[in-house]
């Protein structure tokens, strides 16, 4: 009994001394808080149009928000959120460092890791997308107008065609991505979930675009594809290598006021995921 109370003692010693300062309690009587720092009171400011505002963060140039939207933003974010809940408080980590098994947080570190797979997929697709020509628009993690669901990339050609690449990052250990009887699969895992997605989120942008035609394409970074590219119910599945071909062959007669005018409509009406939810 002696050995664990000790035990317990000194790891709670140690998550003490790891803890952030401003997680650690502070004894009464100290020193009172210096304006402008946590848990002080707010402070009102002039803005440059004799209006007032509360104080806050002020925006800078880490703040401002990227026109086109931070491929793979909001994957990054949900992932971070699991890392965070997996972590939990002091007395969850004293467990864990007492050996404990912690079931609830090894699910979310799981969660957490294909979150940021996703995350890197959706970077790489953007990566690619760089090395379009002037002319072509591309946006990164767009909300759609209902629900919490996002877009990961849209694009819009030289003649007013929309593309909308979902990123998949797959596992080229889970087999060949191939079709059978109008179904999608990842060797012997059927994957045609994937495709219910992709044509959900294909008719909202159509919707808020005013019904222009949305197609979607599945660009697939890691697992091969079969015959390098196939279509199933009217979706394609790539890889990577052939996305640029796939977006350029579909290029017709350019349009550019109307390419234009399609563009200032995507951003106005699919905000960056991030924005929208910050």
């Amino acid at each position: 009994m002696d050995l664990l109370l000790a035990a317990l003692v000194a790891v709670g010693v140690w998550l003490y001394r790891r803890a952030p300062a401003g997680r650690r309690p502070r004894r009464r009587g100290g020193p009172p808080r210096r304006p402008g720092r946590r848990g002080a009171s707010p402070v009102r400011r002039r803005t440059a149009a004799g209006g007032r505002r509360p104080a806050g963060r002020v925006p800078g140039p880490r703040h401002r928000p990227n026109p086109t939207g931070d491929a793979g933003s909001s994957a990054a974010a949900r992932a971070a959120h699991l890392r965070r809940s997996a972590r939990g408080g002091l007395g969850r980590q004293a467990l864990a460092a007492l050996g404990v098994p912690d079931a609830a947080g090894d699910r979310q570190r799981a969660q957490a890791a294909r979150w940021e797979a996703g995350a890197a997929g959706e970077r790489a697709t953007a990566g690619i997308l760089r090395q379009l020509p002037a002319g072509w628009t591309v946006l990164h993690d767009r909300a759609l107008p209902r629900g919490r669901a996002n877009v990961d990339h849209l694009v819009i050609s030289p003649c007013a065609r929309v593309w909308m690449p979902d990123s998949k990052r797959w596992s080229a250990r889970t087999g060949t991505v191939h079709a059978r009887r109008g179904r999608l699969y990842r060797g012997s895992e059927d994957w045609t979930r994937a495709l219910d997605s992709v044509e959900y989120e294909a008719r909202e942008v159509s919707r808020a675009l005013g019904g222009v035609t949305v197609t979607p394409v599945i660009v697939v970074h890691g697992a091969p594809v079969a015959g390098g590219g196939i279509t199933v119910r009217g979706v394609r599945i790539i890889p990577t290598a052939g996305l640029l071909a796939e977006l350029r062959a579909g290029t017709t007669t350019p349009a550019p006021p109307a390419a234009r005018q399609l563009a200032d409509r995507a951003r106005a009406a699919l905000p960056s995921y991030q924005e929208r939810n910050r």
